[in-house]
């Protein structure tokens, strides 16, 4: 199994579950069913809950009967009942474990370059953090998404985004698909994680030119953005939460992946395909993307003819200035 945490994870055997469900069905087949009170005149809210007043009055003052069915109930079905406690709980552990591994970021990251617009980049963007920072993340850009600076260049930055949407559409065809899939990983030495530590560290520390901010600095940081005080504040406060797991965060491990890229679409004779290594590191149990040695490592596997010859592919001669243009 590709994730290393479930090794250590036991699942209930096949006849433990299967004791489990006979126990639960029995305890339903010989669960006592009181026949139904037969219909009154409609009562009111306040009869309904002095009746429940009362009940629970009764039971406080007399618990025996409750407390001797309680005991009535057999050791096996308690047992089983734990069975079944403990099994729910082992696969929520699983499916948790699953759904954090060193492929989580490139899945993340296969949505954000199959986005279709500039607000659907920026929705799916901080789920490549993986919950390390990633609620940080989200506040950050719906306030960013609020300053004069956003509200200034937005315009031409969907512009762009969809010029090359729609060379993508032309080309390649309008139900296009990039997909991500990781061939193979080789473990990081630890020099590179100490080095992907530091680099957090560093970010921690940026933290500190903030932390002594006063009402008359949010008010400046607010008029210089075009934002409210309050969410001067806001963004302040989570700057420096990100700051602080940065600061604190253990690097337990990293890989580097080999990745397959693919394009996909009706307009294309076969499949675009190239192959690129990216760094993942597991940071305070979470897997994210080695985001400073990102650049270095997709453009060492994609040279420069490689980029000429998708180019070419895509657009019958289109160069890497046909592409920029947009933006």
């Amino acid at each position: 199994m590709e994730n290393e945490n479930l090794e250590n994870v036991s699942a209930p055997e096949t006849e433990e579950i299967q004791e489990t469900v006979e126990a639960a069905v029995e305890v339903a087949e010989t669960a006592e069913v009181t026949e139904a009170a037969p219909a009154e005149s409609k009562k009111s809210i306040t009869d309904i809950l002095a009746c429940v007043a009362d009940k629970g009055k009764e039971l406080i003052e007399n618990p025996k009967p409750l407390l001797d069915k309680i005991k009535a109930v057999p050791k096996k079905i308690w047992i089983a009942i734990g069975g079944g406690v403990a099994a729910l709980i082992a696969i929520i552990v699983v499916i948790s474990l699953l759904s954090n591994t060193y492929k989580t970021p490139i899945k993340a990251a296969e949505k954000v370059l199959n986005s279709k617009s500039v607000n659907q980049v920026l929705n799916r963007a901080p789920a490549l953090l993986n919950g390390f920072g990633e609620d940080e993340a989200k506040v950050l850009i719906g306030i960013a998404k609020k300053t004069d600076y956003y509200k200034d260049y937005s315009e031409d930055i969907e512009d762009g985004f969809e010029s090359v949407i729609e060379m993508l559409e032309e080309n390649v065809g309008k139900n296009y698909k990039i997909s991500l899939k990781v061939t193979d990983k080789e473990k990081l030495e630890k020099d590179d994680l100490k080095a992907f530590r530091t680099q957090l560290r560093s970010i921690g520390k940026m933290g500190s030119m903030l932390e002594d901010m006063e009402n008359e600095d949010y008010a400046d940081m607010a008029d210089e953005l075009g934002i409210s005080k309050a969410q001067a504040k806001k963004a302040v406060k989570n700057i420096l939460a990100f700051c602080k797991d940065c600061k604190s965060a253990k690097v337990q491990k990293g890989y580097e992946l080999t990745i397959e890229v693919k394009l996909t679409g009706k307009e294309l004779d076969e499949p675009i395909e190239q192959e690129i290594h990216f760094d993942v590191f597991k940071v305070d149990g979470r897997w994210v993307p080695g985001v400073f040695t990102a650049a270095d490592k997709v453009m060492d596997g994609l040279g420069m003819g490689d980029l000429m010859g998708i180019m070419g592919s895509l657009g019958g001669g289109m160069d890497i200035g046909d592409l920029m243009g947009g933006f």
